[in-house]
C-alpha cells in the first residue's frame, strides 16, 4: 500500500512566517502576497534550516507594518522562580519604547526557559491594543512563538496553551506577522532585546 510522504512546508516570505503541516495553510499565507518564498521539504529540520538561512533574501519590509517589534526571554539558572522579556519597539526607524519585565507567574514556571519568549509577545501585542495599532511585525528568536501562533505546533504545556489562547483572541485585532532572527547574531534591536531581558526591570505577577 502507497504510503503519502508527510511534507512540511516552509515560508519565508509571506503573510505569516512559519513551518505548516498542510498545503492549505501554507497557501493561506503566500497567496495573494507580493514576492512571497517558499518551499516544500520532508523533514521539520529543513524546513527549518530553510527560514532560518537568510541569505539573499528580501524579508517583509518594515514599512508595511505601523510598528516594527523585537523581542527575547530570559531567566536566571540560579532562580528558577523568576522568568524575564525584553522588548524593541521601533516606529517609522526610530524606537518609540522599551520594555524590560520580570515575572513570577506560578503556572508558567515549569517552561521557565520559554516563559520569557512568550512573555515578550505578549507585551508587545498589549501594546499594541492599548495603543490603538493594526499591525505589527515581531521579530523572534525562537520558532515555537510563531508555530504555536499559527497552529502547526501542538500546545501541550500552560505557556504554549495560554499563548495560542491569546493569540486567537487578538488576531483579528491585529495584523501580525512574525519573522525568524538568529538569536546572537549582531543585530543591534536582537541584542537589545536580550539585554533588556536580561535585565528585567520591572517586577510583575500577572501577564494576559
Amino acid at each position: 500500500m502507497y504510503n503519502k510522504v508527510k511534507k512540511y512546508y516552509a515560508v519565508k516570505v509571506g503573510k505569516e512566517i512559519g513551518i505548516f503541516d498542510s498545503w492549505e495553510k501554507c497557501k493561506q499565507s503566500v497567496s495573494g502576497y507580493p514576492n512571497s518564498i517558499y518551499k516544500a521539504f520532508s523533514s521539520y529540520e529543513d524546513a527549518e534550516k530553510f527560514i532560518n538561512n537568510k541569505k539573499n533574501i528580501n524579508l517583509i519590509k518594515d514599512e508595511n507594518y505601523e510598528v516594527v517589534a523585537y523581542t527575547d526571554g530570559s531567566y536566571d539558572i540560579n532562580n528558577k522562580n523568576i522568568f524575564k522579556s525584553g522588548v524593541v519597539l521601533i516606529k517609522n526607524n526610530i524606537v518609540i519604547t522599551e520594555m524590560s519585565y520580570s515575572y513570577n507567574y506560578q503556572p508558567w514556571l515549569k517552561s521557565i526557559n520559554i516563559a520569557g519568549e512568550v512573555s515578550a509577545v505578549i507585551e508587545v501585542l498589549n501594546y499594541c491594543l492599548n495603543n490603538n495599532i493594526k499591525s505589527v511585525l515581531i521579530n523572534v528568536d525562537y520558532i515555537g512563538l510563531i508555530s504555536w501562533a499559527n497552529d502547526t505546533w501542538s500546545a501541550n504545556t500552560s505557556v504554549s496553551n495560554d499563548y495560542k489562547k491569546y493569540i486567537a483572541t487578538v488576531k483579528d485585532k491585529i495584523n501580525i506577522s512574525f519573522n525568524k532572527v538568529k538569536a546572537h547574531s549582531n543585530d543591534k534591536y536582537n541584542e537589545r532585546a536580550d539585554q533588556l531581558a536580561k535585565l528585567g526591570k520591572v517586577l510583575k505577577n500577572k501577564i494576559i
